[in-house]
């Protein structure tokens, strides 16, 4: 006998609640071994040059990448205007990110990522092509923190990028740009 349900025609003394957990996506990915996060390398601007990172989809990926977390840090003594682009062609002088782990360290082995990330520092070169979606000011000595719970999507060969700016003139300045995301296979619309 189920000692969770009472027997044939005896009242039960406290009605039967099945367990339910109601969790975010993203610790659902994260459970999965979908949900990945890291930063780059810490970056210098300023005096003309610009810095930048993105979390870059291959083209020959299989997987669409969902923006859950982007966090800015500026270690300056000025503010910094972040740009946000959508699937902005590829800046030159680009290196890829070592700092990038699985959320989930109980799996083994760990989960490997397709989208990875990428930064560059000290560039004249602005983002062409693609979108400037929004901006974003991040204050002096402080993290600007940005949710975003996967509402971004970006398909094989896209990528979101945080374009970093300082005011004109200003000393060399250094930032750091940190991500958090998930990977899943595209779904089809019913």
């Amino acid at each position: 006998m189920n000692s969770e349900y009472p027997a044939k025609g005896c009242p039960s003394p406290v009605p039967f609640i099945p367990e339910q957990a109601s969790i975010p996506y993203s610790t659902y990915a994260a459970m999965q071994g979908k949900y990945f996060l890291g930063q780059t390398e810490l970056l210098t601007l300023g005096q003309g040059t610009y810095a930048w990172g993105e979390l870059c989809n291959p083209l020959s990926g299989t997987n669409n990448l969902y923006v859950s977390f982007v966090g800015i840090s500026n270690f300056s003594d000025v503010p910094l205007i972040a740009e946000i682009w959508f699937n902005a062609n590829p800046l030159d002088m680009g290196a890829f990110s070592s700092r990038v782990t699985s959320a989930n360290t109980a799996l083994f082995p760990p989960p490997k990522n397709q989208v990875r990330i990428r930064s560059g520092q000290f560039g004249c070169e602005t983002p062409t092509g693609g979108i400037n979606a929004y901006d974003r000011i991040v204050p002096p000595h402080s993290t600007l923190s940005m949710d975003k719970d996967g509402r971004f999507i970006f398909g094989p060969g896209g990528n979101y990028l945080v374009f970093l700016k300082a005011p004109c003139c200003s000393k060399l300045v250094e930032a750091r740009i940190s991500f958090g995301w998930w990977e899943d296979k595209p779904k089809r619309p019913c």
